[in-house]
């Protein structure tokens, strides 16, 4: 009988012990520190005189994922390689979301640099391209971010 409460009495001490320190589930499970993704999108530009040039811009972004919200750093390269007017772009910079549920609000700011060539005149220009802006992202579902 004794040894019984002596273990009941140690099981609870260790018990009060594990609380007062939280451990148990300290840190949540299945929680990710960092992601990496990449994307991409096509697209069409006209140059005016009935023909176009047919583009896209691919990139990738590696975002920390904090409690209140994700920063992330994002590299974008744009090119539209046409027979007339050829564009190429590279854009860096940070973008900060907030989860939402299945939400995403985000703002970015890009900087980098960008060259645009008209073949026909001979003719190119460069300059240094500042992007900003913001928008909303929604996962689709559970298993498609």
């Amino acid at each position: 009988m004794r040894a019984s409460r002596w273990i009941v009495m140690c099981l609870t001490g260790m018990a009060a012990e594990c609380a007062a320190y939280g451990w148990g589930q300290a840190t949540e499970t299945a929680t990710r520190d960092y992601s990496f993704a990449v994307f991409g999108l096509g697209g069409n530009v006209h140059e005016g005189r009935g023909a176009s040039t047919s583009g896209g811009i691919v990139g990738f972004t590696m975002t920390r994922h904090l409690h209140l919200f994700d920063p992330s750093f994002e590299v974008r390269v744009g090119l539209a390689p046409g027979p007339g007017v050829s564009e190429h772009t590279v854009l860096v910079g940070f973008k900060v979301e907030k989860k939402i549920w299945r939400f995403h609000p985000y703002g970015d700011f890009l900087i980098g640099h960008g060259t645009i060539n008209y073949k026909k005149a001979g003719f190119s220009d460069d300059s240094i391209i500042p992007s900003y802006g913001g928008g909303v992202d929604f996962d689709l579902g559970v298993h498609w971010d």
